[in-house]
């Protein structure tokens, strides 16, 4: 049974259409239209928006009912959408086929902000008779066809991974590590921990978002505590500040990789990354840490070919670095001022700009976001109040000047006067291993 309607038919009718149903119910709509309706019967699925501080699923309810299977409210307005169902106690079948319907609904964090994009029923059909059919033994599995060249470099990670009996992953909750550790709890289960180093370089959403993702993946995930700043060698903001970073968080890796059963530390360097300034991939690789990705020839654009084609509603999520990269080389560093840079992200966030850096130097703010989205944050800020709303919070947070890049939002963009590092030539002799 399929009853399309518009968004308010839950809220209207739900609890007496949701009793008239025998067998699974999938539910789509926003998490506090159908709350209620959930709790109102133990089969009702939620597919709801990501950004809904409510999304949840009732703790019964698994796909793994019996037919007739009815969709309700599949007309669902904005946002990335996730299957709220395929967490740590969802059934791994049931996770893994509703990851696929929440690519199939059409998910995507670049989307501009206020978009009226529907979910496409026609397209979650089939992947919703492929979930009812699944046996218990499903794992991770691809929803869509790859180059073979692909399909290849992801047989060589899966085979990659079940060599080893135990792994920790080094995981920010980035498109990168995600697909690490999506692939890690796939392959080895329990055998898999993820573990976040906390700091006040860390945006607290970006904090948010790996602990989301970890619980829909079903993985076992730590934060720690990092002190980089306690060390000059990053406090001082020097061109190598990545390497005192990075050698803290695996300084505190080890002993936890250790103490598991000599489990391998792994990391979600890509192959693109060879050829960036990389200081933190030398102090991985003086603590052993192994990089499936770069070792498969994957670059940034197969993380997220690779990711889509497994379901990972993330997979287009928006390059985020540390916001120690907020500043140039030499200006210090400290957690007042990276909480700064912090919360003016967060202002502008809230106002429909995803993706976008807050560049701090001296003490003026200098606002990135990507060039196609210039013409339109121009034309907001000529119009009504945004712009001394904007003017009034950057300088209450301790700004002197607000300006705004006309080059755009430039990944990397500090790092363009610096020589190479040779970070490539670090990593070749592991690229020719064979082994774990």
């Amino acid at each position: 049974m399929v009853a399309p309607s518009g968004a308010h038919l839950v809220d209207q009718v739900g609890e007496a259409l949701l009793e008239s149903l025998d067998g699974a119910v999938l539910v789509v709509g926003t998490a506090w239209t159908l709350e209620e309706p959930q709790q109102q019967h133990a089969g009702a699925f939620l597919l709801a928006d990501a950004q809904a501080d409510r999304a949840q699923h009732h703790a019964e309810g698994r796909l793994a009912l019996p037919l007739p299977l009815a969709v309700v409210d599949v007309q669902l307005p904005v946002g990335p959408f996730v299957a709220a169902g395929g967490g740590a106690d969802a059934d791994a079948p049931t996770g893994a086929a509703l990851r696929g319907l929440g690519a199939a609904g059409g998910g995507g964090h670049r989307r501009a902000a206020g978009s009226n994009r529907r979910l496409d029923l026609a397209r979650m059909l089939p992947i919703l008779a492929r979930i009812v059919a699944m046996p218990a033994s499903s794992r991770l599995s691809l929803l869509e066809a790859l180059p073979d060249p692909l399909e290849r470099a992801l047989e060589q990670l899966r085979q990659r991974l079940d060599a080893f009996p135990r792994v920790v992953v080094a995981y920010s909750g980035g498109v990168d590590s995600a697909l690490v550790a999506a692939l890690a709890v796939d392959r080895l289960g329990e055998r898999a921990l993820a573990i976040t180093g906390v700091s006040p370089a860390l945006a607290p959403h970006l904090r948010r978002e790996a602990s989301a993702q970890a619980r829909w993946l079903g993985l076992r995930h730590r934060e720690i505590a990092t002190a980089e700043l306690a060390d000059p060698a990053y406090a001082s903001n020097p061109e190598n500040r990545c390497y005192a970073c990075k050698r803290e968080l695996h300084r505190l890796l080890a002993p936890i990789a250790a103490a598991a059963g000599g489990a391998r530390v792994l990391d979600g360097v890509n192959r693109d990354d060879l050829g960036d300034h990389r200081p933190g991939i030398r102090a991985a690789r003086e603590f052993g840490v192994l990089s499936p990705l770069a070792e498969a020839g994957i670059d940034k654009a197969g993380v997220r070919r690779l990711s889509r084609a497994l379901g990972l509603p993330w997979w287009d999520k928006p390059a985020q670095p540390c916001l120690a990269s907020r500043f140039p080389y030499g200006e210090p560093i400290s957690a007042s001022r990276l909480d700064r840079v912090a919360a003016a992200e967060d202002w502008l966030r809230q106002r429909g700009f995803a993706e976008l850096r807050v560049r701090s130097q001296g003490e003026t703010a200098r606002i990135e976001i990507p060039g196609v989205a210039l013409p339109g944050a121009l034309e907001r800020l000529a119009r009504g109040d945004l712009r001394p709303q904007l003017v009034s919070a950057f300088t209450g947070l301790g700004f002197t000047a607000v300006a705004l890049d006309l080059e755009g939002l430039v990944s990397g963009k500090l790092n363009r006067d610096l020589p190479a590092d040779g970070a490539g030539d670090q990593l070749a002799p592991l690229l020719s291993r064979g082994g774990p």
